[in-house]
C-alpha cells in the first residue's frame, strides 16, 4: 500500500509542478517549486516526528510522493541545458551558483522556521482542546 500512497503523491506533486510551471517564467518557477517544496518536506518531517500514529502509507505517500514529485533535480538540469543550448550562459551560471548555494541557508531555515509552525500549531490545538 506504501508503494500505491508513494505513485499517487508523486502524481499529484508532479501535476502540480507542471500546473506553476506552466504559469511562471522559467527557471523562477522551478526555484520557486523547490523552496516551496523543501519547506513543505521540512514542515512534514517535524509534524511526523511527534505523531508516530500516522499510518506510514500517509507518511511516505506525503514526502517522498507529492514531495518528491513536486520538486525535481531534472527540471533545473533540463531548464541549465536549455539555457546552454540557447547561449545564455551567464544566466545558466547564475542559475546553477543559486541552487547549489541556497541550499544550506533555506535548510536551516526550513528546519527553523518549520519547527517554529509546528511548536505554534501545537499551541494552538492544545488550547483549543482545553
Amino acid at each position: 500500500m506504501i508503494y500505491l500512497s508513494v505513485m499517487i503523491g508523486g502524481g499529484l506533486g508532479s501535476l502540480l509542478r507542471f500546473l506553476i510551471s506552466s504559469f511562471g517564467f522559467l527557471p523562477f518557477a522551478t526555484v520557486f517549486i523547490n523552496i516551496v517544496g523543501s519547506f513543505i518536506l521540512g514542515f512534514l518531517t517535524f509534524f511526523f516526528l511527534d505523531r508516530p500514529e500516522v499510518p506510514p502509507d500517509l507518511r511516505f505517500g506525503l514526502t517522498a510522493g507529492f514531495c518528491g514529485g513536486f520538486t525535481t533535480f531534472s527540471t533545473f538540469s533540463v531548464e541549465v541545458y536549455a539555457m546552454v543550448l540557447d547561449n545564455h550562459i551567464g544566466q545558466a551560471a547564475f542559475y546553477v551558483l543559486a541552487s547549489f548555494f541556497r541550499r544550506p541557508p533555506r535548510r536551516c531555515f526550513r528546519c527553523i522556521f518549520g519547527e517554529e509552525l509546528l511548536t505554534r500549531f501545537r499551541a494552538t490545538s492544545q488550547t483549543n482542546v482545553h
